[in-house]
């Protein structure tokens, strides 16, 4: 007890106390330490709920999107294609107007998407990870009357905050198709284990 005491009249001399207990008896200086205590104990257990919650709010418990294309687009050479469909986003990483997914946490990522071209036509994307260009597809049916989707799946570390999307290739022809009768153009990903501090 003496050694509470002790700490506490340290701490208050270190954080301040407005009125001086030097001439008070023992007991009142015991009880005005006791008030200090109890005051210096709410403010910890405000803080520590604070950083609790802080902590909550940094650490998403799942990190998962999928969004996919509204209708046929002509994209330019290396444009974003911006899925502005959302079908999921938990940890709010995924941005509908920009197509681009930042990432709230670093650790292992999957992400797929699927392109559809246009008959005749042939289409490259690539997947492009902190202005790194890390998987492309080719979706080509130029030679003939029929629609070939094309889709590619990678699984790769992630840091926080690094912008994921997809973009048109330079070569290739412009359109891409988004649609329930040829097929629907979609961009996807998730956290497959978060980096362990």
């Amino acid at each position: 007890m003496l050694s509470h005491i002790i700490l506490l009249n340290i701490l208050i001399s270190i954080f301040g106390k407005t009125e001086s207990t030097s001439n008070s008896s023992p007991e009142h200086r015991i009880k005005a330490i006791e008030e200090e205590n109890a005051s210096l104990k709410r403010r910890l257990d405000s803080l520590e709920r604070m950083l609790t919650v802080k902590h909550r709010r940094q650490v998403p418990e799942s990190v998962a999107f999928s969004a996919k294309l509204s209708g046929q687009r002509c994209l330019g050479s290396h444009e974003t294609i911006v899925f502005d469909q959302e079908v999921t986003d938990l940890g709010n990483g995924y941005d509908v107007r920009t197509g681009i997914f930042d990432a709230p946490v670093a650790g292992i990522y999957v992400f797929t998407f699927t392109v559809v071209n246009n008959y005749h036509d042939w289409v490259i994307t690539e997947l492009i990870v902190d202005g790194a260009s890390v998987i492309t597809t080719r979706s080509d049916s130029e030679e003939v009357h029929d629609i070939h989707p094309a889709t590619a799946t990678i699984v790769l570390h992630v840091n926080s905050g690094a912008h994921v999307f997809v973009r048109r290739y330079a070569d290739g022809t412009c359109n891409v198709l988004s649609d329930p009768v040829h097929g629907i153009t979609t961009f996807s990903g998730w956290l497959l284990q978060l980096d362990s501090e």
